[in-house]
């Protein structure tokens, strides 16, 4: 209903499941009533769509991608904000620079709180 609204009007057994319907085609009666190019546009789109579709007998699951175990946590959520936002440095390098002493401690200050420290 949300890929393809003009054709959901017209399409037969809107109750049945992806995986009873896909593999004879099935999912294409009643789409024979098509009148609009519209219609038509979100016929292929959908066919298109529905072809890289690749059925399985496992159970689904749902990982969470900003953790090495696939398990949310609020601490990731929150890191997952900052994901590619900022430019990480390490901290040493500011007492490297050549620079006076009070132009180092404001950003080592700015550094220490950040929320991307550890």
């Amino acid at each position: 209903m949300d890929i393809a609204p003009n054709l959901h009007p017209i399409a037969w057994r809107k109750n049945k499941k992806v995986s009873e319907e896909l593999p004879d085609l099935n999912w294409t009666r009643g789409l024979w009533r098509m009148e609009t190019t519209q219609q038509l546009e979100e016929f292929i789109s959908l066919w298109s769509l529905l072809e890289e579709v690749q059925l399985s007998d496992q159970e689904d699951s749902i990982r969470w991608k900003w953790t090495a175990n696939g398990v949310y946590s609020s601490k990731s959520a929150y890191m997952a904000q900052f994901h590619g936002s900022l430019c990480p440095f390490k901290a040493n390098s500011i007492w490297k620079a050549h620079a006076e002493g009070k132009h180092k401690f404001f950003p080592w200050l700015r550094r220490r709180s950040s929320p991307l420290t550890n």
